[in-house]
């Protein structure tokens, strides 16, 4: 599902209340309303929906720092692994290191 802008999210929520909580009716109208904008469909305006009762209309990304794996003992052998041989197969790390 594509990010909506606060504006859109409100504007959509709204017209979701108009018709009810029919989402495939509040799908055209709010596609009837406002022509210029992206079109959400019936799904996409129930999922929308649930976030927001939820408490999470901006969706998380989750970040990855990469200092955090340099402690870990597993990413320290696989990065001496792929130095000693750049041309090693998956497969052969998974098997040296135990990886399921």
């Amino acid at each position: 599902m594509a990010d909506y802008l606060a504006n859109d999210n409100i504007d959509i929520l709204l017209v979701l209340g108009e018709c009810r909580r029919n989402y495939r009716r509040s799908a055209v109208l709010y596609r009837e309303r406002f022509p210029r904008r992206r079109h959400p469909n019936a799904n996409t305006i129930r999922f929308l929906e649930l976030r927001a009762r939820r408490c999470h209309l901006r969706r998380q990304r989750i970040r990855r720092n990469i200092e955090d794996q340099t402690q870990n003992p597993r990413f320290l052998a696989i990065l001496a692994i792929v130095h000693l041989d750049p041309h090693i197969m998956l497969r052969t790390i998974q098997r040296e290191l135990l990886v399921v």
